[in-house]
């Protein structure tokens, strides 16, 4: 099994630096997942032993491992210095306990009294179930557990918008980005399947988000000061640290993914879970856009790591006395129908019946109810 030392003296012997393909091939492990050359790359560089220089991976010239002890010398260092801090813990814990009690308590029994018994009941007094409003019609897809709704999307939830090609998944990601970033939130927009900007003519995604905020009657200004959009023309390691570095420095409260077809297929499984967990970590909404059906979107790996499962897909009409289903779009005065649904939601209740909307020939999503 590859360690840390050893990536440490493959960078050594190379100049001091490598790529992550040089590294993977050098010592024979994959570039990404467990035990990876990236996955040992991102540890060091977290003990600020390495760091990114465009695509290559260098050694810090004034780190501790470059004129420092060798490895082996620091983990001996380390178990000593943990030998002797258990050693002085042991000794403490037996003074506190041969101190003569005061009020039939001695001092140790008064310190283990304030720590909970079970750590569940400190949690369950800290923690209640609360949504983050976005003024789109996931608001009223969740109920809290007496039915009431929660008037927003269930807090730190990790969901999946699941559909077809064409159903309108990334009209309504979209719809949440700029709603969201209108009410105050920071929102981290990660596009993977359009283009945010261009120079040239071309009609690209920021254009036409301003004219469908414009329809909103939102204010692009503030719209433009909470959202943080991520464009990557490659989905490499770069990309993943980038979305990191933004929950980490910019307080975002809601995260959104289109799509992770492109990431699964870029950079897999443990990079897309990692993702998952950060967003968990700093308390963001995690929105993830999946070109799939309802039953691959279900059994899929990805879906066993969040918490909730939306499906959108186009919406049909029989016609009586032809015992024929027609799929209803461009209707006068309609525009083009779709459904959503929860399937699933492991943080609170919700409503599992069909929502029918309509998608307007400018972009815009209504609901559309039937008595």
């Amino acid at each position: 099994m590859v360690r840390e030392e050893d990536v440490i003296k493959f960078l050594r012997e190379h100049s001091g630096e490598a790529t992550l393909e040089e590294i993977s091939l050098g010592l024979g492990i994959p570039k990404y997942g467990p035990n990876s050359a990236y996955a040992i790359l991102y540890a060091l560089k977290s003990k600020n032993i390495v760091e990114r220089r465009g695509s290559r991976w260098a050694i810090i010239e004034h780190g501790a491992l470059m004129a420092g002890p060798s490895m082996e010398e620091q983990l001996k260092t380390a178990e000593t210095i943990e030998l002797v801090r258990e050693t002085i813990e042991g000794q403490m814990t037996s003074i506190l306990e041969e101190e003569p009690k005061t009020e039939g308590k001695s001092e140790i029994e008064r310190l283990r009294e304030t720590i909970p018994s079970k750590m569940e009941e400190a949690y369950e007094t800290l923690k209640t179930l609360s949504g983050l409003q976005t003024r789109t019609i996931l608001d009223d897809l969740f109920l809290k557990f007496n039915g009431e709704p929660l008037g927003g999307i269930p807090a730190s939830a990790q969901l999946i918008i699941a559909g077809p090609l064409g159903a309108g998944k990334s009209l309504l990601a979209s719809e949440i980005a700029l709603k969201s970033a209108s009410l105050g939130h920071k929102v981290l927009y990660a596009i993977l399947d359009d283009v945010w900007s261009l120079q040239g003519q071309a009609f690209d995604l920021q254009s036409r988000m301003r004219i469908r905020a414009e329809s909103l009657n939102l204010n692009w200004s503030e719209i433009r000061e909470n959202l943080n959009v991520l464009n990557p023309r490659v989905i490499d390691e770069q990309f993943t640290d980038e979305y990191k570095h933004a929950l980490d420095k910019r307080g975002i409260s809601i995260a959104i993914i289109d799509s992770v077809n492109r990431l699964l297929s870029s950079i897999g499984d443990k990079t897309l879970s990692d993702m998952v967990w950060a967003n968990r970590a700093h308390g963001t909404i995690g929105v993830f856009v999946m070109h799939s059906s309802a039953e691959h979107a279900i059994e899929s790996s990805f879906a066993q790591i969040v918490d909730c499962i939306i499906y959108m897909a186009p919406a049909s009409i029989k016609v009586t006395g032809l015992g024929i289903n027609v799929e209803t779009f461009g209707l006068r005065g309609v525009g083009y129908l779709r459904l959503l649904r929860v399937l699933s939601c492991r943080l609170c209740s919700f409503d599992g019946r069909f929502l029918l909307i309509s998608i307007g020939r400018n972009g815009l999503i209504k609901q559309i109810n039937i008595e």
